[in-house]
């Protein structure tokens, strides 16, 4: 019994201290010590989206498909501040208060979906909020802070390269022509069906290319899965091993456009100048912009340098992954 008054007065002061702690929707029902206090809000906003919150959270909170109640910032940036949804000042011309009432003329007549609309809920007292309250607040709704008005919309930004891209991009910078985004691991042979999982002219039974491609971060739509919107260290490891197995091979080849300064089998220290001139160039050729002498001196003694003990082969081969794996060349 102590125990239980002590963590029910631990909740009254901690819902004291938001002001005017939110009632239960039954006030017939008893309180459970063990819950822990309503969370505070924050601002007028934040106020309305913990009592919207009970209706409304189930279908928009977070990780739906519109997540307007996971936060206060998705509340206020994706509804509130929405001319869509909210004209500020008038709320008999805010579509969120005509689906409320179950008038709207849009794609949704009314919400929640199921059931009575909210206003009539909120007449029966069924809600934490009535219409009237929120029409009050939309018609006193003041401007957005400023302090959020969200990313600069003329600053540059960068997103990762798709699995399709990635792949091309490789095989441009290596003298290839693109390849439609399909993994140059395995030939094909025989009839080539497509699945819509695959890349353009990857055979639906060739397994090891079509599981590269989507380890690069591609799509998979028989599994609904979204390409992978950043590189994580699965998809940019799968992208190492194959620019070195693509990177490799080019070598091997001795392609006259990646050896414009230096043959592939030259060897230091005689060769020094022209390998230094050569990595000058794919660095260059690779990341679009001319090469730091500070650049060159790292890939020369971190990168080909140790490798070339090895063989040449190797050396440049190290060359071509390490400039690959460059935030440059990996982001567009």
């Amino acid at each position: 019994m102590r125990v239980r008054n002590a963590l029910a007065s631990i909740a009254m002061l901690a819902a004291s201290a938001c002001g005017d702690p939110l009632p239960p929707l039954d006030a017939s029902a008893p309180r459970d010590a063990s819950v822990s206090a309503p969370v505070c809000a924050t601002n007028r906003n934040d106020e309305i989206r913990l009592k919207l919150a009970p209706q409304c959270e189930a279908c928009h909170g977070a990780r739906a498909g519109r997540p307007f109640f996971e936060n206060l910032a998705a509340f206020e940036d994706l509804l509130v501040y929405n001319p869509a949804f909210v004209v500020r000042g008038d709320p008999d011309r805010s579509p969120l208060v005509a689906m409320l009432e179950g008038r709207a003329t849009g794609a949704y007549r009314q919400m929640p979906l199921g059931g009575d609309p909210f206003a009539t809920r909120a007449s029966r007292g069924e809600t934490r909020v009535s219409m009237d309250e929120l029409r009050e607040w939309i018609r006193a709704l003041p401007p957005p802070d400023p302090s959020r008005q969200g990313p600069d919309p003329a600053a540059i930004t960068t997103r990762r390269l798709s699995a399709d891209e990635a792949i091309n991009a490789l095989a441009i910078a290596l003298g290839q022509p693109a390849n439609s985004g399909v993994p140059p691991l395995l030939a094909l042979d025989g009839p080539q069906p497509l699945s819509p999982d695959s890349p353009a002219g990857v055979d639906y039974q060739d397994t090891l290319r079509r599981d590269t491609y989507l380890m690069l971060g591609g799509p998979s739509y028989l599994a609904q899965r979204r390409a992978e919107p950043t590189w994580s260290p699965g998809s940019l490891l799968t992208f190492s091993q194959l620019a070195q197995g693509m990177c490799s091979r080019a070598a091997a080849m001795n392609n006259a456009q990646l050896f414009k300064f230096a043959m592939a089998s030259e060897r230091l220290p005689m060769a020094e100048a022209n390998v230094r001139r050569n990595i000058a160039y794919l660095y260059e050729r690779f990341l679009h912009e001319p090469a730091p002498m500070t650049a060159v001196d790292a890939l020369f003694t971190r990168v080909y340098q140790p490798a070339e003990s090895t063989n040449t082969r190797v050396a440049w081969t190290q060359v071509c992954v390490a400039l690959a794996r460059d935030p440059l060349f990996i982001t567009f």
